[in-house]
């Protein structure tokens, strides 16, 4: 684990057989590498609360060239300490001397009056995904007061199946996502990263296509069908290129999208 502010790597975990259940810990940090969890105040919690992780020593950076507002926000002075440490905005708590890792502060929102982290709701769906990639968004998206959670697992189930009442052990009521939908592949932003704005989309395309299907439209079932396949293309991209090339699939889209037509629709294109 590590951010580039930190010089990529700063803390490590060696996988054992202990780590074929649950999530991967991010580890412990290298030798010459400070890393605390820390409140709202600054000042270092105890085990096994929730906090963000700071980075200090020899690899954290000076700061950002040319930027010294996105500097001083960034790399800060903790209560008590001499050392410049980097705020990673990662919410993490420790346990011995491991950390682990729960999710992004920028994650942090408000469901009907209720403090949510994204983070906490993608742990538990991903654990009940496999470990499959999952991506939690509040919804409306974009909307100042949230009223609920949508979620999308990484997989070529249209449904995933996933075990509610386990959830609900984790997760209280108001931080359960009310619809999730099955992807088969993330879309991704220039930097490779998950591109959370194109899935939100693509969900949005998805509810549109189920209502459509859900009054017995034809077209609409096929729609979410190609939506399942490709997420990144909109509703309006299809509807207006002249074929699905055009549209953006490729050759193996073309061939996950006969399947999925034909387990679904029982439709086979020849």
């Amino acid at each position: 684990y590590g951010p580039t502010e930190a010089t990529i790597s700063c803390l490590r975990h060696v996988l054992s057989q202990d780590d074929s259940d649950g999530i991967v810990p991010i580890g412990r940090p290298f030798d010459g590498v400070d890393a605390l969890v820390v409140g709202e105040d600054g000042k270092e919690l105890p085990e096994g609360e929730t906090g963000l992780l700071h980075i200090g020593g020899r690899q954290v950076a000076e700061g950002y060239l040319s930027d010294p507002e996105k500097t001083a926000a960034a790399f800060v002075s903790l209560p008590g300490r001499e050392e410049r440490f980097y705020d990673t905005g990662d919410l993490v708590s420790r346990q011995g001397s491991t950390l682990h890792f729960h999710g992004r502060n920028d994650f942090q929102t408000k469901i009907r009056g209720y403090r949510v982290e994204i983070g906490e709701v993608e742990t538990a769906l991903r654990q009940q995904a496999g470990g499959r990639n999952v991506v939690a968004l509040t919804w409306p998206p974009g909307a100042a007061n949230a009223t609920h959670i949508v979620a999308a697992v990484e997989t070529e189930a249209e449904t995933p199946e996933i075990d509610r009442r386990a959830m609900s052990n984790w997760l209280p009521d108001y931080m359960m996502p009310s619809t999730i939908f099955g992807l088969i592949e993330f879309p991704k932003n220039v930097s490779g990263k998950v591109d959370r704005q194109a899935i939100a989309r693509a969900i949005e395309a998805r509810i549109a296509a189920r209502k459509e299907a859900d009054e017995g439209s034809f077209a609409g079932r096929v729609l979410a069908a190609i939506l399942t396949v490709k997420p990144s293309l909109g509703s309006a991209t299809i509807h207006g290129a002249e074929n699905l090339l055009e549209a953006g699939l490729d050759s193996m889209d073309f061939v996950r999208l006969t399947i999925l037509l034909d387990q679904l629709l029982n439709f086979r294109l020849i």
